[in-house]
């Protein structure tokens, strides 16, 4: 087998290259995987992200500040946070972040009916929360 423009070339250079390329693509998509925004990995940590929102939500209407409140996450949602680590830190600041947002900006919205639309879009997109947040996947 003969790449085109490489006929000239020894055939087991030919293959080293092909190797080569192989390897390099497959380090790209690994190395883009780990670069992926954080997800919840399952419909239960959907829910206690969702919990974490009626949380941040209601601490928001009553005046919690959001420093305050990202105080108690840990406390509240520790095991969590450890067993997921930056990622699940990540997670509950754009969380949080949200749910303050929402807070300021419709008044209308409950934060128990916003945690609920929370749940359901994070299991419905299969925990890839982005959209929410406002961020192109």
């Amino acid at each position: 087998m003969t790449l085109i423009g490489l006929r000239r070339l020894p055939a087991w250079f030919q293959y080293f290259l092909i190797a080569i390329v192989i390897g390099v693509l497959g380090a790209l998509v690994f190395a883009s995987r780990g670069f992926a925004a954080p997800k919840a990995q399952s419909a239960e940590e959907c829910v206690v992200f969702a919990d974490m929102a009626l949380v941040a939500s209601t601490h928001a209407r009553h005046g919690i500040s959001k420093a305050q409140t990202m105080a108690m996450v840990p406390d509240i949602y520790g095991a969590l946070l450890q067993s997921r680590g930056d990622d699940g830190q990540k997670l509950a600041v754009q969380i949080v972040g949200l749910a303050y947002r929402q807070a300021e900006t419709d008044r209308k919205t409950s934060p128990s009916d916003f945690a609920s639309v929370l749940a359901a879009m994070c299991v419905q997109l299969r925990g890839d929360m982005d959209p929410l947040f406002g961020i192109e996947s």
